[in-house]
């Protein structure tokens, strides 16, 4: 499992994901239908962060997953969290072409590649870790039960939560 360090959280508002990745879905609705795509969203939490930020995060991340699918598979992506001790695991997974071992560290650098059959500059997920490290959270990448990927960030929890 390759896991990013945690750096020091800047930001103060309380984000309820849930409300975040349900209007991605609205306004990814085009992009899923053109991909033949299905997302599901999962009951997320409420996290330490910005709305504008966890919105980039969760579209780069979800994006991502949809354009790394496996030729004649029905591409899914699933948004999960779960609790962990100090916050939120929030997980995004698909059944795509996933992320070899070797490469799940350094895909988080910035115009760090995966595949290059695939359209893209690398810099999506250096985005995500930059993004998260800079709330305080750490992100890695695993491979998703039944294959494809499984990028994961987590986040201190909100002080309401």
């Amino acid at each position: 499992m390759a896991v990013t360090p945690v750096m020091e959280c800047h930001t103060s508002v309380d984000v309820d994901l849930g409300k975040v990745a349900n209007q991605l879905a609205l306004d990814s609705g085009p992009l899923l239908e053109w991909a033949g795509a299905t997302l599901k969203v999962g009951r997320l939490p409420v996290v330490r962060a910005g709305p504008d930020e966890m919105y980039s995060v969760l579209q780069n991340l979800v994006t991502n997953a949809v354009k790394f699918t496996r030729p004649g598979v029905h591409p899914w992506v699933s948004i999960s969290a779960r609790q962990i001790p100090y916050g939120w695991r929030v997980s995004v997974s698909d059944n795509g072409i996933g992320i070899p071992a070797q490469r799940r560290m350094d895909v988080f650098t910035l115009f760090s590649r995966v595949d290059s059959e695939f359209d893209g500059h690398g810099i999506g997920l250096s985005t995500v870790a930059r993004t998260v490290h800079s709330l305080g959270g750490r992100v890695g990448a695993e491979e998703a039960p039944g294959g494809g990927a499984e990028v994961w960030f987590e986040l201190p929890a909100s002080s309401d939560a």
